[in-house]
């Protein structure tokens, strides 16, 4: 069991799990009410960065090793876990969101690499609604009003919904981005890791076609922003979105240019 600093920053992490937890469970003397979430969060937060730093400083300072392969992704669902059992038992939670594999951009999926592991919305939704007692929000691949409909019949309380809104005025999304939603390719997305370093849902462009869109040369998140960064910005200038991460779900059919108080009108007119 090597003990480099990579591998002391990961025990770090899980060493921090009975301080997040015990933070709500200490004598109001010691931390008061208002400021629990307050210090959780910090907590919280440590342990993320702690996440990003251990993998970057292993690459560069060669300290990789089998047991810190091992034990990182032990302790990020450690953390995970302890932190959703404790907002769940406090009574924290007021819902739960369903995201299936076919929503855009990045998904609710960080704590695995393999894709394969994260089911369709409408697969997921029921099993959720099975096996929880609080209210279950569907979301991936929802565009229409069918689609709404089709969720509330699998159990689900509500839906969320994102691509179907970014073309609407209020929206803030880019003029390529714009573009591309409107053009034929909008039918084809795929997950991809180029843009930010994790795998995210995109509209296919020239980057993607031409590197695959979960390339391994890929830096690792965040860092692949800022290395793309140059090339997006020079090829934005001239009104192309061949190097921009144009995020989208597997079904942009129900985006339209029309306000986003119409287009939510109609999501809700099969209720």
């Amino acid at each position: 069991m090597p003990l480099n600093l990579p591998n002391l920053l990961t025990w770090l992490r899980i060493v921090l799990i009975p301080l997040f937890v015990g933070i709500f469970y200490f004598e109001k003397s010691w931390v008061s009410g208002p400021n629990q979430n307050l210090v959780a969060t910090i907590i919280f937060t440590a342990a993320a960065i702690t996440d990003w730093l251990d993998g970057w400083l292993a690459r560069k300072l060669n300290q990789t090793s089998a047991f810190g392969a091992f034990l990182d992704p032990v302790a990020d669902k450690l953390m995970v876990a302890a932190a959703l059992i404790t907002l769940v038992q406090l009574e924290r939670v007021d819902a739960i969101i369903a995201q299936g594999i076919e929503a855009g951009g990045h998904r609710g999926h960080f704590l695995e690499d393999d894709l394969s592991l994260q089911p369709g919305t409408f697969a997921l939704v029921p099993q959720i609604v099975r096996a929880v007692k609080l209210p279950v929000i569907a979301a991936g691949g929802i565009a229409d009003a069918s689609g709404v409909a089709a969720a509330m019949a699998l159990g689900a309380a509500g839906v969320q919904v994102g691509t179907a809104y970014l073309l609407c005025p209020e929206a803030t999304t880019s003029k390529v981005h714009r573009a591309a939603l409107k053009s034929e390719g909008a039918r084809h997305t795929a997950l991809t890791t180029l843009f930010t370093g994790r795998a995210a849902r995109g509209i296919v462009n020239r980057l993607m076609a031409e590197l695959g869109p979960l390339n391994g040369a890929a830096p690792d998140f965040p860092l692949a922003t800022s290395a793309i960064a140059p090339l997006r910005a020079k090829a934005e200038a001239q009104g192309r979105g061949d190097f921009s991460p144009l995020w989208s779900g597997q079904n942009a059919s129900g985006c339209r240019e029309v306000p986003a108080a119409e287009l939510t009108r109609s999501l809700a007119a099969g209720l």
